[in-house]
């Protein structure tokens, strides 16, 4: 009876030396005293580890991380047989069982730290210094049958769940006990996180160096990761603790630009480790990257905090006076980068857009010769320097390929009065001459409408080749009227209002007066039942036998009828 009350005693011991401390007193153990008595040790065994099992479930780890269950004791000689027990009590100073417990006790109780630290001095608990009495027993597990040393350092068995304001031990390469000493003083603060992560220091400029700079953004017992959110906890715009230039607006991070890292080297965070953009953006076009310098850099126009942010106001940081003299109307896509595509390749020799590339389309198909948009319109300005026609004269004073040299005349100055698309459309359709000179078209006779055939159409000028009649009416060229004064417009004029407006009788310059010889006979007038304008000498029988039919056969002979009959002054 003896050796099962013994043997009871020691399983009330396993059931209270560590996991259920103080549990077992009083009339639980005299039940299971009696259960002993009766041969009942396996049903002891039973009620313990039920015990047992209720006291883990409070310490139950989660259900996707299951922890590994505490082998059970199924006798009181069992516990003899552990690793730490065998290590007292087979040790050369060997620690008897009263050293640890007091076997005068009703029940056994777990040894205070006083009584572990009398025979380990300097080891007092600093991780567990606040724990109950049993502190040092929560680390090293009297009834763990082997490797207690190793069960020492599972710390994950209690920390896997959240204790006030500690986070769950979750990721940490290295055993806990190389950042938490586990025995010197409870003063004694974590070792510095660099002595192991020396390769990891920081330009970080929070909160000074080591343990504290790197708690800026690594929780230790969090996963590494995760530091990756923390960045914006401290940089957001209008934070306190953070000098303006380090507080980063909320433009930074976007699709694309998820997170600081992927710009940031981490640890060094200094301006000259900050990855190039092109290491993401490789094979983007930059306009002039390869002369300017400027423009190879991607900040120079770029808020790396603000990268979709409309670049525009960049260019006058550089060109400002360019934007400045500009007076290209407003572009919705930016003034400059409307006509400069900063990442659109033009090709090796261009850095602008045509113009009717993509704004004046209508201007496509129009063509003023060889001239470009420059040529007339200044680059930037835009609007040209000079009057039109002054503008014209830049290049029509002189000859252009089959152009002649225009010379304007009063009236004819603006050249828009004719050209009326004369900078994009010179060669359209022209008003009619007409438009101005009204009084001039409606008095043209028959051949003289197109006022081209006499007149230069921009100093208004008879071309030399029309200065005289002659030129179209050689017919009449012999005729003695030719070298009246005046010449023909003594009796024509090529249209109005200036000159006669019909052509005036014989008369005028024949009167009846003057006439000699048979002129003087009633029956030869008028003047063109004889003469022609352009032919007024007869010297035919034709114009005479036209009356006289009957007289056809006076001398057929003679050529003309004046050779007899004179119509001019009697011979002497």
């Amino acid at each position: 009876m003896h050796a099962r009350l013994r043997e009871a005693a020691a399983i009330v011991s396993v059931g209270c030396f560590l996991e259920v401390p103080n549990v077992l007193a009083g009339k639980t153990m005299g039940l299971l005293a009696v259960l002993a008595i009766a041969g009942v040790t396996g049903a002891v065994a039973v009620l313990v580890s039920a015990d047992g099992a209720t006291a883990k479930r409070a310490l139950a780890a989660p259900p996707d991380e299951p922890r590994p269950r505490r082998p059970r004791l199924t006798s009181a000689n069992d516990v003899r047989t552990t690793a730490l027990h065998r290590a007292h009590l087979e040790a050369a100073d060997r620690v008897d069982c009263a050293g640890c417990h007091d076997m005068a006790a009703r029940e056994f109780h777990a040894p205070s730290i006083e009584k572990c630290l009398a025979c380990h001095p300097g080891r007092e608990p600093a991780v567990h210094g606040g724990a109950p009495e049993a502190a040092c027993l929560t680390c090293h597990d009297f009834l763990a049958p082997s490797e207690a040393l190793a069960a020492a350092r599972r710390c994950d068995r209690c920390h896997h769940t959240v204790a006030g304001s500690d986070l769950a031990l979750v990721s940490h390469r290295q055993p806990c006990t190389e950042c938490h000493p586990a025995h010197p003083a409870r003063t004694a603060k974590p070792v510095a996180c660099l002595d192991c992560h020396d390769a990891k220091a920081t330009g970080h400029p929070a909160h000074g160096t080591g343990r504290a700079a790197c708690r800026t953004c690594h929780l230790p017992h969090r996963p590494a990761r995760e530091a990756l959110a923390r960045c914006r906890s401290c940089h957001v715009a209008g934070a306190p603790d953070v000098p303006a230039a380090a507080r980063i607006p909320a433009t930074a991070l976007f699709r694309g630009h998820d997170r600081c890292l992927q710009c940031h080297t981490g640890h060094s965070f200094t301006r000259a480790s900050v990855k190039p953009c092109g290491d993401c953006h490789a094979g983007k076009h930059v306009l002039a990257a390869d002369r300017v310098a400027a423009h190879a850099a991607c900040t120079s126009c770029h808020d790396p905090h603000a990268a979709k942010a409309p670049p525009v106001a960049r260019c006058t940081t550089c060109h400002a006076a360019i934007a400045a003299s500009s007076r290209h109307p407003h572009d919705a896509r930016g003034d400059c980068i409307g006509c400069h595509p900063p990442h659109q390749d033009l090709g090796p020799s261009r850095a602008v857009l045509g113009c009717r590339d993509r704004c004046h389309a209508d201007k496509r198909e129009a063509s003023h010769g060889s001239a470009t948009c420059a040529d007339c319109h200044p680059r930037h300005r835009f609007v040209p320097d000079k009057a039109a026609p002054a503008l014209c004269l830049d290049c029509h004073a002189r000859p252009i390929g089959r152009a002649p040299a225009i010379a304007t005349s009063e009236g004819h100055a603006r050249c828009t009065n004719c050209h009326l698309a004369a900078a994009h459309r010179p060669a359209a359709a022209r008003p009619a001459c007409g438009t101005c000179h009204a009084a001039e078209a409606a008095t043209a006779p028959a051949g003289h409408a197109d006022c081209r055939t006499c007149h230069d159409v921009h100093s208004g000028k008879r071309r030399p080749e029309a200065a005289r009649c002659e030129s179209c009416h050689a017919d009449r060229a012999r005729t003695p009227h030719v070298r009246l004064p005046g010449g023909c417009q003594a009796c024509h004029r090529p249209h109005g209002p200036g000159g006669p407006a019909t052509r005036p009788p014989c008369g005028q310059c024949h009167p009846s007066g003057r006439l000699t010889g048979l002129h003087t006979s009633p029956g030869h007038q008028p003047c063109a039942a004889c003469h022609t304008a352009h032919a007024p000498e007869v010297t035919a029988r034709e114009p005479c036998l036209r009356c006289h039919a009957d007289r056809r056969d006076h001398v057929p002979t003679a050529r003309s009828c004046q050779a007899c009959h004179p119509f001019g002054a009697q011979p002497r």
